[in-house]
């Protein structure tokens, strides 16, 4: 069965969401320690993302025991919005992401490295297609 292009489009969104700020470029994200965070990969965190002519919202709330993340979150694109359940790891600087978005059966895949305590920047990989993320935390 053949995605829409809404869901294309939601998708890239989410993958470019799970590593998306506000002010999301494609620069290359440090790997020092010295943004390595006091606290853990917990609370909300947004980003935005933007593939073509298509620009996302990428929101998630996340809980965190030992260096194991969980959580949900969703992408938002206009008036659609597509659901994402987040697993991953923090092991400062590293951290790295896998959200699932069900209804469009699509996994994205996002490693990265802290900036600073609050926020997260690299890349996310989804359909063969890869991109810059960046998340703050909120």
């Amino acid at each position: 069965m053949r995605r829409t292009a809404i869901a294309s489009a939601l998708t890239l969104a989410t993958l470019a969401a799970l590593a998306a700020v506000a002010g999301c470029g494609g620069s290359t994200p440090s790997t020092g320690t010295s943004g390595a965070p006091s606290d853990q990969f917990v609370g909300t965190w947004v980003g935005t993302v933007t593939s073509g002519d298509s620009t996302a919202t990428v929101t998630l709330m996340t809980t965190q025991s030992g260096s194991t993340i969980s959580g949900t979150g969703n992408v938002a694109s206009g008036h659609l919005s597509l659901g994402l359940t987040v697993t991953g790891t923090s092991t400062p600087p590293s951290v790295s992401l896998t959200a699932i978005a069900p209804l469009v059966a699509d996994t994205i895949a996002f490693t990265g490295s802290y900036i600073t305590a609050d926020s997260v920047a690299g890349t996310a990989v989804t359909d063969g297609e890869t991109v810059p993320l960046s998340l703050k935390k909120q």
